[in-house]
Order: C-alpha cells, then structure tokens, then sequence
C-alpha cells in the first residue's frame, strides 16, 4: 500500500513545484499475510517490492533471474504544480510504481504444473487436498483431510519433506506469517502451527471453538475469518486468542449448512465477505461495513465451492459442476470463466502478488497457474 506526503520545498523553483512525492511501500509477501513492514528492497524482474527478511526467500524459491535494487535508490518524483497566471512547469516527471488497488481486469490462466498426488504406505486412502494457501515465498501448504496431513510443496508441485501428521481430519489452511499456518479441524478446533525454514512443522497453539469450523482466510493482522456448518451463522470471526465473534452488521440467509455445503472468504480491502451456497448455486457477497449484501447467479456458477481474493481485490470461485473457475467482482459482475482440466475444482487459492493460482480437486489432482493480464 503507498502512502503519499507533500512537503515544502527549499529548492529555488519552489514556486513550480509543490514538493517531493514520497512513496512509503509495504513489503507485498507481508501484506498477504496482513502484516505491516516497509519494504527495502524491489525486484525489477518479478515487479514486487520486498522487506530484508523475505528477500532470500523470494530469490531462493521463485525461479528465474532476480534483478534487486534498493528503494533508496529509484529516483523520487516530484509533483508539479503551475504557478498562477504562468505557463505550466514542463520538467521531465520520471514514474515510479505504486502498489494501489489494481484495476479490475478479465486476467489469463496459464497452465504451469499439472500432479496428481500419490497414495503413500501410510496412507489408507487417496489423498484429498481439502484446503491450499501459498507461503509468502512461493511454496503452497496443503491439508489432506483423508490421512490427516498437512504438506508443504515447491513451485513444481512436489512435496518438499515428510508431511506433518494431524491428529484428527483437517479442513483448511491459510498462511497467517512467514512462519505460522492456522488449521481449521472436524474436531471443533483451530490449530496455529509454526514451521521453520527447513519445512519442519510445530504445533504451537489449539484453539477450541464452540462451533464446527471448515474454510478459513485472513482478516486483519490478529483476526480470522471462519466459515461454519450446523450453525445459525454460516461465517465468524476468531483472534489468533480463540476469542469468538460475529458479523454485526451482516444479514444472513436463515439457512444453516452442513459441511461442505457453504465456504467462505474475506476480501479486506473491500470489507467484503464471500459466501458460495452449493445446493443453491449462488455466491453471496456482504459488505461488512454498510450492511448491503449481493446476490450472484449465473449458469456458469454450478455447485460453487472454495473461494479466494483475485487479482485487484476481486473474487475467484471453484465452479464444481462445471470443472471451471468463475471471476467475479465485489460488486458481483463476471469478469470470466476459465475451464479447467481437472473434474470437480474444489480447493483455490492466489499467491501474495497476484501471479499464481492453484487449484485443486477430490480426485488427488492439484494444478499451477501462472496469472496474466488479458489482452482487451
């Protein structure tokens, strides 16, 4: 996020400009997982800014030439203003790049790495990827919720060390830090697990609720969002302390879900919930500030299921019955359908800069891609 400030200036032509354009700018893998750091450091080859401590992670697992500069160093740009009853300043203003809300564009889905996941010896049945996330460096976190794992894989989809073994069946995951994955359980728990550079995961935290949990996402830098079954309200919010709450200002449907029947995730940046309904093919979107609420139909939203944020704070959706993902924005127009190869998308979700999608289904199936800008 930039933030701007306009000082005076000492210059000698003060009377032609108003000052310096300072441009403050978050690191972008923090900001996925809503922390808060400035960024140091700029990647001229991948365009993303980045702070000292998710440099190395950036250059080591996102392949390809890594051109790093520091920030100090791009050139600052000044903001020109003409004084009165005079011809306009026509000095040079060289841009830099500021990360603010990207413009809501249809995108392309290039397939990078298509895996099916195999059954291992301690496996008692086919793996079942319930739930994906990426990790601020690149790598994905899935749950396998058939052998109760949770697996950590490089950007070529392979599993990158002996998966960490859950005590019960898992159903979602989402990547709160560079280091701390929260795990939503069939047990009525929340797990907050820690994992090293090496990939070695640690139970740090259980946190018991007092609903059944299913997906989760990120909310702000200390809250989560939840959705829920076999209660009143289909999506909470919980701390990273357990403390449990719900949306005041949001009017839900008076239906309550089984599992698998609803999922749910959270566009921050718009105050936005999403909410897929899969018997009534429908996704809601609710503004949790103002109260109003979307509903969205559409033939090519069959059996909606996972959710996540898309590029420039809109929404992808995993269209179940029609092996395809839906592109939609927050104010609920279709910006476009990609098929997918793969039968019944279940699990969706979007690396930190916007560039990676990955997709995964019930049938050991997981898929890569890499997101594009499309031609108009």
């Amino acid at each position: 996020m930039a933030t701007r400030r306009l000082s005076d200036s000492n210059g000698d032509n003060a009377g032609d400009f108003i000052g310096d354009f300072s441009v403050s700018q978050s690191c972008e893998p923090c900001m996925k997982c809503n922390e808060s750091k400035t960024a140091t450091i700029f990647c001229q080859e991948c365009k993303e800014y980045l702070c000292d401590t998710c440099k190395n992670p950036h250059t080591v697992y996102i392949p390809g030439r890594h051109d790093i500069v520091r920030i100090k160093e791009r050139k600052s740009v000044r903001v020109l203003q003409a004084k009165k009853n005079m011809k306009t300043n026509q000095e040079h203003v060289e841009p830099i790049p500021i990360c603010l809300s990207p413009k809501q564009t249809p995108v392309n889905l290039e397939l990078l790495a298509s895996v099916d996941i195999k059954q291992t010896g301690n496996d008692k049945d086919g793996p079942f990827l319930d739930g994906l996330d990426f990790l601020p460096d690149g790598r994905l976190v899935a749950v396998d919720s058939l052998n109760s794992k949770c697996i950590i894989m490089d950007d070529s989809l392979e599993i990158q060390t002996t998966p960490y073994k859950l005590n019960s069946a898992p159903n979602d995951v989402v990547c709160l830090s560079q280091g701390e994955l929260a795990v939503t359980m069939s047990d009525k728990t929340v797990l907050l697990l820690s994992m090293s550079p090496g990939n070695v995961i640690r139970l740090t935290k259980k946190i018991k609720t007092s609903t059944y949990v299913d997906s989760i996402c990120c909310m702000t830098p200390t809250d989560m969002v939840v959705g829920t079954f076999n209660h009143s309200s289909p999506a909470r919010m919980i701390t990273h302390s357990g403390v449990e709450s719900d949306f005041d200002h949001v009017l839900f449907q008076k239906k309550t879900y089984r599992r698998d029947d609803s999922k749910c995730t959270y566009v921050p940046l718009k105050n936005t919930l999403v909410l897929t309904d899969r018997s009534a093919h429908t996704v809601y979107l609710y503004d949790t500030v103002k109260g109003t609420s979307k509903v969205v139909t559409d033939d090519n939203i069959r059996r909606p299921r996972s959710a996540c944020v898309g590029p420039g704070d809109t929404v992808l959706v995993c269209s179940e019955a029609k092996n395809s993902v839906v592109h939609l924005t927050v104010e609920g127009d279709i910006l476009g359908t990609f098929p997918l190869d793969m039968q019944g998308p279940w699990a969706i979700c979007m690396n930190n800069n916007g560039t990676r999608l990955a997709v995964s289904n019930r049938n050991k199936k997981i898929q890569l891609f890499k997101i594009s800008t499309a031609m108009t």
